[in-house]
Parts: C-alpha cells; sequence; structure tokens
C-alpha cells in the first residue's frame, strides 16, 4: 500500500505542476509540491535527499527564504545551486 500511495503522490504532483530538481547529472529529475512559502507539502523522497545535499541545515520541510525568492520572484521558475537546479512550475 506504501507504494502504491507514493505513487499516487508523484502522479499528482506531475500532473498540478510543483517544483522539479535535477540532481548533478542533470539527468535525473524528482518532484516536489511546495507552496509559495517554501513549505514542502509533499515530496519525492529522492527530493527530499538531495536538497539535504545542497542545504544541511535542510530539516525536508521548508525551502530556504533565498531560493522561495527565486523561484517566484522577477527570475520566476529557476534557482541553480552547486549540486541541484530547481524549477517551479
Amino acid at each position: 500500500m506504501v507504494h502504491l500511495s507514493e505513487a499516487q503522490k508523484v502522479n499528482d504532483l506531475v500532473q498540478d505542476g510543483g517544483a522539479e530538481l535535477a540532481g548533478e547529472n542533470a539527468r535525473t529529475e524528482f518532484t516536489a509540491l511546495v507552496d509559495r512559502k517554501g513549505a514542502v507539502l509533499a515530496a519525492q523522497q529522492e527530493f527530499l535527499e538531495e536538497c539535504r545535499r545542497q542545504w544541511r541545515d535542510f530539516d525536508g520541510r521548508r525551502l530556504p527564504d533565498p531560493v522561495m525568492r527565486l523561484l517566484i520572484g522577477e527570475k520566476q521558475g529557476l534557482f541553480r545551486g552547486r549540486s541541484v537546479t530547481l524549477r517551479a512550475r
């Protein structure tokens, strides 16, 4: 049942948009649903792991404020970090 609910969550995220994260190799993408304040509402486990690699103090609940400003600010939709790239839709 856990796999089914995770698959449904990911399917919902992809259909509704959300933040996509591409890892270092830029061929792997993970998805999360994040509100405008940076709260992570739902995410694939790999998304959370990659975020922890980027930000050591990331607790899995909220993306950093500077990242959110880039994602929803004037240059809406893109954050390029040292190890990850976030795209917002």
